[in-house]
C-alpha cells in the first residue's frame, strides 16, 4: 500500500471514529492566532481566532481550523488554491458521508500540494464544520509568531525541571553505563520522571552517535546515541537536547536514558521500570 493510500485509510478510520463516538475532548483556542505557511504561501491565518483544539486520541491535540481562518480566494500565485477532491465515505457504507477531502495548491509545483485535508462538514457536533490539515504536511506552523514543532502544545500539559544532588546510577544487564553525582529531574504530564545527567558521567566506550532526531513541542529537537554492549546494539537508548526550548533550558546538553529499558538507581534506591508507549 502506498503512503498516500495508507494516510487516506488512517484518515477514514479517524473520521469514522469522530463521527461515531466523537473526539476525546475539544477546547476553543479563544483568540489565539494560528498560521500555516507552506513554501512561502500563507494558507491559514486565524487573526480573529476560531481555531479548535481537538484530541483525536488521549495524548495530545490537533488544531482544527475554521473556514474564516483561510485567506480570501484569489488567482494570485501567492495565495493558496483549494481543490475539492470529493467526499470521504465510510468503508462499510459508501452512502455514509464522513466528510469532504481537499487538496491545497501553493504554486504550480504539484509536489508542493498538501493532500488529505479533511473537512468535517458538521458530521461531528463537538467539532462542527472545520478543516483538519495534516501537521507534518505543512512546512511551518505558528502560534502568534512562535513556531510549533512536532504537534500543537497541549494546554493541559506541564513540564517542570528540578536540579537534584541525589546521585543517579544507570545499568543494563548488570553493566554500569553511567554514574552521576547530580541530575536534572524532568517531570512531564502523563510520562514518568526523566533523569538528565552530564554526558561525561556516561561510559564513553558504549556510545555511538545516531542520526535520528525527533521533535517535541515542549522540549525541542532531540538527538540520540546508540548504546553498544558487546554484540548488542540498543538503538536510540540515550537522547539529549543541544538547543532545548526556553522552558526546558536546564537540560541543555544533558543526556537521558529510557527508564523503560534500563535499570535506574536514584540515591541508592532502585526505580521500577515504568510501562509507557516507549517500553
Amino acid at each position: 500500500m502506498s503512503n498516500s493510500s495508507n494516510e487516506l485509510t488512517k484518515l477514514r478510520e479517524l473520521a469514522q471514529r469522530l463521527t461515531t463516538t466523537g473526539p476525546h475532548k475539544t477546547l476553543h483556542a479563544e483568540r489565539r492566532r494560528i498560521r500555516i505557511i507552506h513554501h512561502g504561501v500563507t494558507i491559514v491565518d486565524t487573526k480573529k481566532g476560531g481555531a479548535l483544539y481537538v484530541w483525536e486520541h488521549q495524548w495530545f491535540p490537533a488544531y482544527y481550523i475554521p473556514w474564516s481562518g483561510l485567506p480570501e480566494l484569489s488567482d494570485d500565485k501567492h495565495y493558496p488554491q483549494w481543490e475539492e477532491r470529493g467526499v470521504l465515505s465510510s468503508e462499510s457504507n459508501n452512502e455514509e458521508v464522513l466528510g469532504r477531502l481537499w487538496r491545497v495548491h501553493v504554486d504550480n509545483e504539484p509536489t508542493h500540494a498538501i493532500d488529505n485535508v479533511y473537512e468535517t462538514i458538521g458530521t461531528t457536533p463537538q467539532i462542527g464544520n472545520m478543516l483538519r490539515i495534516p501537521f507534518a504536511s505543512a512546512q511551518t506552523w505558528l502560534e502568534e509568531d512562535t513556531p510549533m514543532s512536532g504537534h500543537p502544545k497541549d494546554p493541559y500539559h506541564r513540564v517542570d525541571t528540578l536540579t537534584s544532588l541525589r546521585p543517579v546510577k544507570v545499568s543494563l544487564n548488570g553493566k554500569v553505563l553511567a554514574e552521576s553525582p547530580y541530575s536534572v529531574h524532568l517531570y512531564e504530564t502523563k510520562l514518568p520522571c526523566r533523569f538528565y545527567i552530564p554526558l561525561s558521567t556516561i561510559d564513553q566506550t558504549i556510545l555511538r552517535k545516531n542520526s535520528k532526531t525527533t521533535q517535541c513541542p515542549y522540549k525541542g529537537t532531540a538527538e540520540y546515541y546508540d548504546v553498544i554492549l558487546g554484540d548488542e546494539v540498543h538503538e536510540g537508548l540515550v537522547w539529549y537536547y543541544n538547543q532545548p526550548n526556553m522552558e526546558c533550558a536546564q537540560i541543555i546538553g544533558l543526556c537521558c536514558f529510557y527508564g523503560e529499558k534500563v535499570d535506574l538507581e536514584v540515591d541508592g534506591e532502585k526505580i521500577e521500570r515504568p510501562k509507557t508507549p516507549f517500553s
